[in-house]
């Protein structure tokens, strides 16, 4: 992992446990940064909609862990998870691979 994916990721984190999303743009319009919809806006607004969604269903704060799971269709991912302390499932889920020196970033619409 390069340098520069840490810092979006730890950008990523920051803004989701925050539930603010602003900061994460200029990482998320960077060239190295791709998604899996067809433009990096229609993806913002799906991930700040889920990000506000998981606001109004977590108790406490957000704690990420990078996961993999035996149901992923992309073996090649992981899971960014973030957890609160009360709830057993995760509150927010955005997928990550590396990829060609490009980080991919996904979430699933539902």
């Amino acid at each position: 992992m390069k340098d520069y994916h840490k810092e979006v990721l730890t950008a990523m984190i920051i803004c989701c446990r925050n539930f603010d999303l602003k900061n994460f743009i200029p990482f998320l319009m960077s060239e190295n940064v791709l998604t899996n919809y067809e433009n990096k806006v229609q993806f913002y607004r799906i991930m700040k909609n889920k990000v506000e969604c998981a606001k109004k269903i977590t108790d406490g704060i957000l704690i990420c862990k990078i996961e993999k799971k035996e149901w992923q269709l992309n073996p090649k991912a992981h899971l960014f998870n973030f957890y609160d302390q009360t709830h057993k499932n995760e509150r927010l889920s955005i997928e990550v691979e590396f990829e060609k020196g490009n980080l991919i970033l996904d979430i699933q619409p539902f």
